[in-house]
């Protein structure tokens, strides 16, 4: 049995209540009901014998006698609790309670001087009391002088007064009661019964004809009828209805013939006097408040005492047998609250939504509380818990205050203030409202419901009156008028009234028909008495709830005898009137201090439904929240981690984020994914992107100040960072884009800190709190305004938002605060959390979801490799510390992290010493150790400076003489003696360019009217375009001359013959569905276009995948609410109509230029310029005549006034630093994307660019053109193998034979060779397309890919047979070939290359297991086989080719699998992501710093690796290409062919120094050992290779056969199998 600390001692709490109320009970008022149902004379109680038989009788008996030390009899009998003695309050009436306490002074309660003031009375004992208290038949006084000279004749009556002195209401007189106590309002009332016609006999009853008697009267005759009778006229009597009569019955009154019957309702009795009803089951009990208190008073046995003490400011109070309810009114604090009838498990129900809630009714059938807000001008109620809320009525009301229910008949009434006054009525559900009372009523402030005798009570305080009314409206009637002064609350039980009065702070009671027997049961010295409320058993008649079968999905109403349910006000009843529909988000915030995070759900109306979030966080440092995947994001500084915990599944992990200080800020981006975090110790703001877990510092080297708070504005693209100084309290805001670019002071003074930030995207303002001044601001998004919203005399130190109000919460305190964002007033709200009170800071974040427009880093992270970050509103990627962004602008490149003393190579990734720096002696690979160490040129015109800074005259330069002592006078020679075509622009381009059909002059003046017009050889087709095709190709069904003109003659016919119960796809109009498939489920259409536009939904409802129906508003909001994640799709969410804006793929830099409010850029000579530049004049005005004065002006170099504050920039070749006003040297050869294409040097404020041998400068100083002829593509198509050549604009075929499938293609120039492999006959084949001869090896297996070093011929290719996978070597000029090394049989090689340059060779090995994606790993090896180690390894990718560029050892390798290409340099290090490729990549080729790769409809896309890293595509050919490859000089400078005369027995293979042999049976040796005599022998056996080769027969147009050509081959049978014979075929 729960025990509580009551009434001063420990009682147990229910058996208190239980002696005092017993709801089941039906003993009379004279008995005590037992615990077992037992009815004993309630003087036998705690009489020390058990009279009940369970001993109930003689439990709390100290209670019941009033015992100390629980409890104190005062003087006047009565009995009050023990804490009410020497309190400072005349609880007792008597001062008993208060005379024998050391503090208590009776002068302090009595006046000593002479009159007491207005409106009071002095005793004789110079006590000052009420003059309503003077002579109203209680001693009030001490001395009782107030009922004694208190009733003499000064005392003005405006009544009737009596001998005694007191005063009554003059209809009081002569009624035949004695109310004057002295029986004088009785006396001398005219009742004589004599006169002159007593006596005469001619008028006398005997002739008088009555009905019934008769009596002789002074004035004659008169018909008397019987009791119960009336006359209805001088002779006739008629049954009187007694039960009209306004007070013939307590309660119920029923009529009988000549009389009338009085009875009750259930758990009354009627009273002896048959009139009155008593109620049975345990006394009554009055609940009252006093502002900070509510005490109780039980109405027979006078038991007084305290149920809640040191409340705010209380008003409304009920009681419904379990709990005690109250209204709070306190500033900031509105509230209603409950607890159990001792005080205790106090609970907040409602907590937001309240303005002023003057009183409440509880709804005892159903729990359900109903209320007045005089503030919000309505009726409001909620569920018991306080969990669901509404308002019932809002219309037409104005000041609301009193409220009483009808339970019984499902109907309520409240009072109303407003102009007109009224009391009002509805049923309990809001509905068939209406006016009640509206006559002659000024301010009717409480309510009473007698239902038994079906009566309304009310007050009226300025009438000054207590009246009543029949529940049908009829007869009104006045209680009392002028005796009451100021009445507040009323109630009423059985046959008596109660009433608080302000002027006399008491508590009266009355008759409830008449007003007499008036008297004061409570009074209050200082205090109003407010809300009043009185509970017994009796008054809760009604006991079928139909609301208990109702299934209302959140409040169910009693609506007359039935019901009705309702919804909260963020809700909307469903057309089955009994389910809620949410019309928006809850609304969510989160707490979080030391280990704690709290869950909040705020409420427009309702109680803050807190709750504790299970977390692994040790100590809290910040909060954000990532709505995307519904996630809060906490920084544990005990740690130093970021903890991540999913909202709808409670599981926390830590996220794989290392080497964090302290994380005192964070933010989140939705739209890229990104968290933003303010690092304490590392004095930095830092990004992190949660899709890669890439990171980016954005700030840095602060000089001394830290970042403290972080805002973002993610769909404008800028962020706002609040700084503080270290060492002094100075702090400033700043605001930036999110890139950490466009860099302006916005708030930079009146600012003391710590600051917080948030956004606020419904009002689109930022609002800052400043603990330091205890301000709330808040400023544009773009920092160009300052308003106040509230200002404390506490200290603000985090803020929030939700929907209509701004939150936010103060140093070392416990307590959450919120204010309307439109409020204009600084009124707040608050509620005290149940926490430590020792919380030295509290977190806060809002978790509700809001809608997220689509942006392209939803997709695949923006196709960027690391980072997606917004930058105002387009995107950009960025990369981590340590990597470049490449040409591409979505890949990173890693750089070598070098120490101190080590210089960086940019381009060769790798660190030397920074003695090693321009020693002349080229440490890194690349020699860009020596870039850049020329002198700065003092040579005079006409003069060439040597790399020592030497002058020597310009003729002498490229002498064949060394003229400069560093000989630099010769070098690159070369290239300079080929430059001598000449641009009508005056710059030199080589002669080999012009008419090259590539435009190489910027003025475009190298391809001219002189260029010889190239013309199509008879063999040749000639398309309207003027390219030439092979005439084979005409008519074959394919566009090859790229505008059809090589078909259009050619008849194709097409027809859509749909039967009409069919349709045909939009997509393939040669397809036909029948009608019936449409919408059956499955796609018949190749595009799915005959399920589109099939739902189930409402028109108001999105229907997902998987076919539950959410409303359209929750599409694209950022939550799965399909729960299948369909309503977020991209594809759908990427043309969001609603609220949307549009975020550009391509982010369009304005670094050097001013952004416009909307998005434009200008320069920023523009701005500030007193003309409106920008279309939305945003360029003007604001800050822009003080930015940049002194001492404002906070840059080093130069600084530019902007609207927006100062933006500081620097001179050219230096750089902006992380302080936002320093500068420092920029080095532009290490930008990423490259300046240059191939090589770069650094000058002071500059940059040159330069290119490798076999390369010219193009004339934009940037990219580089290889020498000699242009490129030419060759590919295959089935079994054809084309070429496309730029120079002669011309599509050849080369070879076409009726061959399987081609597997494999690669060239060699020097001498021109094609090779081919076909994987199904086992060959591999050479033509030379000089002398149309073609070779070819047979059974070597399943060649799939093939790599030819072109210094030795070699030919690398891959055996796919299953058993015998291997990559192996052959060699057409020796005849040889050999396994050069086993590949695993589970794997299989899906790419190879060769770099002769280098000596290396590349190829991927991809393994597929089942239920798997495929994995896969990049090898590089010397050509010998040897040296084999891993670049790259990947558990998902699949590669399907290698190209590299050899004068910077990058290995490049697309990936079909994950649709992208990337790099890796020959070290394996500094992989990169590049592009996402289109469509489905076929091929990969590496020129002129382009990569090449074909795409499925015989595309060619061409992706620059430097600069803006940029694709285009051309087509080659309108069916899909299946292999290709590039040829031009530069691709395979001539090499030594290290193997010419070598001294192997059998293949030679280029090694490391020189070279190496490859053995018949795999083995390698050195170039100075022999293969195995066995191996010599079988050299002998005469079964060598022997290629034989012949004429290909030219294609013939008019006879489309091919000439059989015989091409025998003898293979060496151990290659393969020793189990196999020796083959020859026949062709």
């Amino acid at each position: 049995m729960l025990t509580v600390l009551f009434l001063g001692a420990v009682v147990s709490a229910s058996s208190f209540w239980d002696s005092i109320i017993l709801e089941s009970s039906n003993c009379t008022t004279n008995e005590f009901a037992c615990r077992n149902g037992r009815c004993i004379n309630r003087y036998l109680r705690c009489d020390d014998n058990n009279n009940c038989g369970d001993a109930s009788d003689e439990e709390n008996c100290e209670l019941h006698l009033c015992k100390e030390p629980r409890y104190f009899r005062c003087k006047n009998n009565r009995c009050i609790s023990k804490s009410f003695v020497c309190d400072g309050e005349n609880d007792c009436e008597d001062f008993s309670d208060e005379l024998k306490c050391e503090s208590f002074k009776i002068s302090e309660h009595v006046n000593v001087n002479t009159t007491c003031e207005k409106g009071h009375w002095q005793c004789t004992d110079k006590l000052c009391i009420p003059d309503d208290w003077v002579c109203n038949g209680q001693a009030d006084c001490l001395d009782g002088s107030d009922e004694g000279i208190g009733c003499s004749t000064k005392i003005d009556c405006d009544g009737y007064k009596c001998n005694n002195g007191h005063c009554i209401p003059t209809e009081w007189r002569c009624d035949g009661q004695n109310d004057c106590h002295d029986n004088t309002d009785e006396r001398d009332c005219d009742n004589s019964d004599e006169g002159n016609l007593c006596r005469p006999k001619n008028i006398s009853c005997v002739n008088h004809g009555c009905d019934h008697a008769c009596v002789q009267l002074p004035t004659g005759p008169r018909c008397i009828c019987p009791e119960g009778y009336h006359n209805i006229d001088e002779k006739h009597c008629a049954d009187i209805n007694e039960c009209e009569r306004y007070d013939t019955c307590g309660q119920r009154c029923r009529n009988l013939a000549g009389s009338h019957e009085c009875y009750c309702d259930h758990k009354y009795v009627l009273q002896e006097d048959k009139k009155t009803c008593k109620a049975i089951g345990g006394e009554a009990m009055m609940i009252f408040s006093s502002k900070n208190e509510i005490r109780a008073f039980t109405l027979d046995s006078e038991l007084y005492f305290p149920v809640n003490k040191n409340l705010k400011q209380v008003v409304g109070v009920e009681y419904d047998g379990h709990h005690i309810y109250w209204t709070d009114i306190f500033a900031e604090h509105e509230s209603i609250v409950r607890s159990l009838e001792d005080g205790t498990q106090k609970e907040l129900i409602v907590s937001s939504g309240l303005g002023l809630p003057e009183d409440l009714s509880v709804d005892w059938l159903t729990g359900n509380i109903y209320f007045t807000d005089a503030e919000k001008q309505h009726i409001g109620v909620c569920t018991n818990d306080g969990y669901h809320c509404t308002v019932l009525i809002n219309k037409d009301i104005q000041k609301p205050r009193g409220i009483t229910l009808n339970v019984n008949d499902g109907d309520m009434y409240w009072t109303d203030w407003g102009k007109p006054s009224e009391i009002a009525y509805s049923l309990m559900d809001g509905s068939s409202d209406k006016s009640f009372v509206s006559d002659d009523i000024h301010w009717p402030n409480g309510l009473a419901l007698d239902y038994p005798n079906q009566r309304l009570y009310w007050t009226d305080a300025r009438k000054m009156s207590l009246e009543s009314i029949r529940l049908d409206g009829t007869d009104r009637r006045i209680v009392l008028e002028g005796i009451v002064k100021h009445p507040y609350a009323i109630a009423v039980f059985e046959n008596r009234l109660y009433w608080s009065d302000w002027a006399t702070h008491s508590i009266q009671s009355c008759d409830k028909f008449s007003g007499k027997n008036h008297h004061t049961i409570i009074k209050e010295s200082r205090e109003y008495i407010y809300g009043m409320s009185i509970f017994h058993s009796a008054l809760h008649s009604r006991t079928y709830n139909p609301c208990a079968e109702a299934y209302c999905s959140d409040i169910c109403l009693l609506r007359g005898t039935g019901y009705s349910c309702a919804c909260p006000q963020d809700k909307v009843l469903g057309s089955d009137k009994h389910v809620c529909k949410e019309l928006s988000k809850n609304q969510m915030l989160i707490l979080g201090f030391k280990n704690v995070l709290l869950h909040v759900e705020h409420q427009l109306l309702g109680k803050h439904d807190i709750t504790s979030l299970p977390t692994l966080v040790k100590n809290v440092g910040s909060l954000a929240f990532d709505s995307i995947n519904n996630t809060l994001l906490v920084s544990d500084l005990d740690i130093k981690k970021i903890i991540s915990t999913n909202l709808n599944t409670g599981f926390s992990k830590q996220l794989d984020i290392d080497g964090l200080g302290k994380i005192t800020a964070m933010d989140y981006d939705p739209i890229g994914n990104n968290l933003y975090m303010c690092d304490e110790d590392k004095a930095i703001v830092e990004v992190i992107n949660l899709n890669t877990m890439s990171r980016k510092i954005l700030l840095h080297d602060m000089h001394g100040e830290i970042p403290e708070a972080i805002a973002l504005v993610p769909d404008e693209g800028v962020m706002f960072v609040a700084l503080k100084k270290k060492y002094n309290r100075v702090s400033h805001i700043d605001r930036l884009s999110m890139d950490g670019s466009g860099r302006t002071h916005a708030i930079d003074h009146g600012l003391i800190g710590p600051m917080s930030l948030y956004y606020d995207a419904d009002s689109h303002r930022v609002f800052f709190a400043d603990a330091g001044t205890g301000n709330i601001e808040s400023t544009s998004v773009d920092g160009d305004d300052r308003h106040g919203f509230r200002s404390l005399a506490t200290s603000p130190n985090g803020l929030t938002s939700l929907n209509l109000d701004i939150f936010w919460v103060n140093e070392n305190s416990r307590r959450l605060f919120w204010s309307a964002k439109n409020s204009t007033v600084n009124y707040n709200k608050k509620i005290t959390l149940d926490i430590p009170s020792d919380v030295e800071k509290l977190h806060i974040i809002s978790v509700t979801s809001k809608r997220h427009y689509y942006s392209p880093c939803h997709t695949n992270n923006g196709n960027c490799s690391h980072l997606c970050l917004m930058s105002h509103k387009t995107i950009m990627c960025a990369c981590p510390v340590g990597w470049d962004l490449d040409n591409d602008s979505h890949t990173c490149t890693k750089r070598e992290k070098c120490e101190v003393s080590e210089f960086r190579c940019p381009h060769s990734n790798m660190c030397i010493l920074k003695s090693q720096r321009c020693n002349k002696h080229k440490d890194c690979t690349f020699g860009e150790d020596e870039d850049n160490c020329e002198f700065p040129n003092k040579c005079l015109v006409g003069f060439f400076q040597c790399s020592n800074g030497d002058c020597i005259k310009e003729e002498q330069v490229c002498d064949h003489k060394f003229d400069c002592k560093d000989k630099s006078d010769e070098h690159s020679c070369e290239q300079r003696n080929k430059k001598s075509g000449l641009c009508d622009s005056g710059a030199c381009i080589p002669k080999s360019w012009e008419c090259d059909h590539e435009y190489d002059c910027t003025d475009y003046s190298d391809e001219h009217a002189q260029c010889i017009s190239v013309t199509c050889s008879p063999t040749m087709h000639t398309c309207t375009n003027g390219k030439c095709i092979d005439k084979t190709l005409v008519c074959d069904d394919v566009d090859d001359c790229g505008d059809n003109s090589d078909e259009i003659t050619c008849y194709v016919a097409t027809q859509d013959n749909c039967g009409v119960d069919e349709f045909a796809c939009s997509s393939n109009k040669s397809i036909c569905v029948l009608n019936s498939a449409k919408c059956n489920g499955a796609s018949e259409c190749p595009h799915h276009e005959d399920e589109k536009d099939c739902s189930n939904c409402n028109v108001d409802q999105f229907n997902c995948d998987n076919k539950k129906c959410i409303p359209v508003e929750f599409l694209c909001d950022g939550m799965d609410d399909c729960g299948d994640n369909t309503d977020e799709k991209p594809e759908l969410c990427s043309h969001a109509s609603q609220s949307s804006f549009t975020i550009s793929v391509t982010h369009t830099s304005c670094e050097n230029g001013f952004r416009c409010k909307n998005g434009d850029c200008i320069d920023l000579e523009y701005v500030c310029n007193g003309k409106h530049d920008c279309y939305d004049g945003s360029d003007e005005e604001g800050l822009c005549s003080t930015a940049c004065k002194t001492p404002v002006n906070p840059c080093s170099q130069k600084c530019i006034s902007t609207p927006k504050g100062p933006m500081c920039k620097c001179q050219s070749g230096f750089k902006l630093m992380g302080d936002g006003h320093s500068c420092e040297d920029e080095n532009e050869c290490q930008f990423d994307p490259p300046v240059c294409s191939q090589l770069c040097n650094n000058n002071e404020g500059g940059y040159s660019c330069d290119c490798f041998n076999g390369y010219s400068l193009r004339s934009n100083k940037k990219s580089c053109k290889a020498e000699g002829l242009p490129m030419s593509l060759i590919f295959t198509s089935d079994n054809q193998i084309r070429i496309l050549t730029q120079r002669t604009n011309s599509l050849s075929v080369l070879y076409s034979e009726e061959l399987p499938k081609i597997s494999g293609l690669d060239v060699v120039l020097y001498p021109y060779h094609i090779y081919f492999s076909i994987e199904t006959t086992g060959t591999i084949h050479r033509i030379d397309p000089k002398t149309r001869t073609r070779q070819y090896i047979e059974h070597v297996g399943q060649p799939q890919k093939i790599s030819v070093d072109w210094s030795t011929n070699n030919v690398y290719f891959y055996n796919a047979e299953s058993q015998m996978k291997s990559i192996s070597v052959c060699n057409f000029d020796e005849m040889l070939c050999a396994k050069l090394f086993d590949v695993d049989i589970h794997r299989q090689v899906t790419a190879l290359a060769v770099d002769s340059v280098n000596k290396v060779m590349f190829y991927s090995l991809t393994s597929w297991w089942v239920f798997t994606s495929p994995s896969y790993v990049i090898y590089k090896c010397n050509l010998d086989g040897s040296g084999s180690h891993e670049l790259v390894k990947s558990s998902s990718g699949y590669v399907i080719d290698l190209t590299f560029d050899f004068n910077k050892k990058d290995l490049y390798f697309i990936d079909q699998h994950n649709n992208h290409t990337s790099m890796v340099n020959y070290e394996g290090k500094n992989k990169t992501l590049f592009f996402t490729v289109i469509s489905r990549p076929l091929g990969l080729r590496y020129f002129e710093n382009h990569l090449y790769y074909l795409t499925i409809g015989g595309y060619v896309v061409k992706c620059k690796l430097f600069d803006t890293r940029s694709c285009d595509q051309f087509k080659v050919h309108s069916h899909t290409s299946d292999l290709f490859t590039i040829i031009q000089d530069s691709l395979q400078p001539k090499l030594e062919n290290i193997c010419t005369n070598h001294t192997c027995s059998y293949l030679c293979l280029p090694s490391e120094s020189q070279y190496n042999c490859l053995c018949k049976d795999s083995s390698v040796v050195s170039s100075s050992e022999k293969c195995s005599v066995t191996q010599r022998e079988s050299m002998d056996d005469g079964s060598q290779f022997k290629v034989h080769s012949t004429l290909i027969e030219t294609n013939n147009p008019e006879n489309k056969s091919n000439t059989g050509v015989v091409v025998i081959a003898v293979f060496d049978t151990n290659f393969i199998n020793s189990s196999r014979g020796c083959y020859t075929n026949y062709t």
